[in-house]
């Protein structure tokens, strides 16, 4: 009796333990956590960097740098829910295309799905974009259309056909 006592505890116990182990396994790692959280921060300042040089670039005046901080704040919450959105349908979609009998038709719709919030994604961000433009002047849309241009070009330029032409 003593023994099947203990024979049934030790069972329980190996159990439990293998159970924590797999329970561990599958929860993130923490160091991974803290890199892409430091990713971010340096992603943030990066972006932050690069609107502080356009808007030395293009010699924004005091008044159009607090609109324009206005505009970006608006932008980005509006963009944040469709961020997240897009996010999940990514997750989801993944979760899709790797289930062990692929489901086309749910495949398709999650596609239809993702560029669909894609395209508001496009729309808000152009939206704002040109609010930006509009607080410019002239002169300072013509410096930032060709900062985009040249930035387009670094990227793209050996690439052939017609792409390559559009870069000086």
């Amino acid at each position: 009796m003593k023994t099947l006592k203990s024979l049934i505890s030790g069972l329980l116990m190996s159990g439990v333990i293998l159970l924590s182990g797999n329970v561990m396994s599958q929860t993130e790692n923490p160091g991974m956590l803290k890199e892409s959280k430091q990713e971010m921060v340096q992603k943030k300042r990066g972006h932050q960097k690069g609107r502080k040089m356009m808007a030395q670039h293009l010699g924004l005046t005091e008044e159009q740098k607090e609109r324009a901080k206005e505009i970006h704040l608006a932008a980005a919450k509006e963009a944040k829910p469709l961020e997240d959105q897009l996010r999940e349908l990514k997750a989801h979609h993944q979760t899709l295309v790797t289930a062990e009998v692929a489901n086309m038709k749910a495949i398709n719709k999650s596609i239809d799905e993702m560029s669909a919030v894609k395209a508001k994604l496009a729309k808000v961000k152009a939206g704002y974009h040109q609010e930006f433009r509009s607080i410019l002047s002239e002169e300072q849309k013509l410096k930032m259309d060709r900062m985009k241009n040249r930035h387009f070009c670094e990227g793209h330029g050996r690439m052939r056909g017609k792409l390559n032409k559009m870069c000086p």
